[in-house]
């Protein structure tokens, strides 16, 4: 499948909630046409950001997934199985698994990116880990890091722009798929640290050279 342009497409956010909804918003205002995908369409979806930006419709995931350049999946962890099942035929698409912690022990797979490669057959999935609340992706300049993992040098390459269009500080490339768990431990820590500081939507990592 070759891309129409980088500089806009058609990106379907799956997922709800303040985080979905900040980072539709921002990938709007870079240009590219979003469609939020729920189970069921216009649920669970502000009608003060259709408002706002005419670039986000609401959107089934079925449909999100077919007409979609690059797919992001922002969900929970345990619902990761049954939205990649939704998707349908994606195997030629990019999917930026943007999912919560760790599935339940009682999964058959290791980790989300395991789970959504097996269940849609695409080898460009990314780990895109960010651990970062929404307050941070609808400020004007991100102070974050982005971080990402994965085999896929295509799926790396088109996250890496479209953390820019997010005003993202920086892209690191953490490694091959091997190293998710690595990245699933910072989410971890993260998740630690920002319920004993009690402000998680403000912190963030952010890589200090020298």
């Amino acid at each position: 499948m070759g891309y129409k342009t980088f500089a806009s497409m058609n990106i379907a956010v799956v997922g709800t909630g303040k985080y979905c909804e900040a980072l539709s918003a921002g990938l709007a205002k870079a240009g590219h046409n979003v469609f939020m995908a729920t189970r069921s369409e216009y649920d669970e979806v502000s009608k003060e950001l259709l408002a706002r930006y005419r670039r986000i419709c609401p959107s089934s995931i079925e449909y999100a997934g077919a007409v979609a350049d690059v797919i992001i999946l922002a969900t929970p962890a345990e619902e990761v199985r049954e939205m990649a099942y939704f998707l349908e035929d994606v195997r030629q698409k990019v999917i930026i698994d943007l999912t919560g912690l760790n599935l339940t022990r009682y999964s058959t797979y290791i980790n989300t990116h395991a789970a959504i490669k097996a269940i849609t057959g695409s080898q460009h999935v990314v780990k895109c880990y960010n651990r970062t609340g929404s307050e941070n992706l609808v400020a004007t300049e991100s102070t974050a890091d982005m971080i990402i993992a994965g085999d896929s040098k295509k799926a790396k390459a088109l996250t890496a722009l479209l953390a820019k269009d997010l005003k993202f500080n920086a892209c690191h490339d953490f490694g091959g798929d091997e190293l998710i768990p690595s990245l699933d431990q910072m989410a971890n820590n993260w998740q630690n640290l920002s319920i004993s500081a009690k402000v998680p939507g403000s912190i963030a990592y952010r890589l200090i050279k020298r």
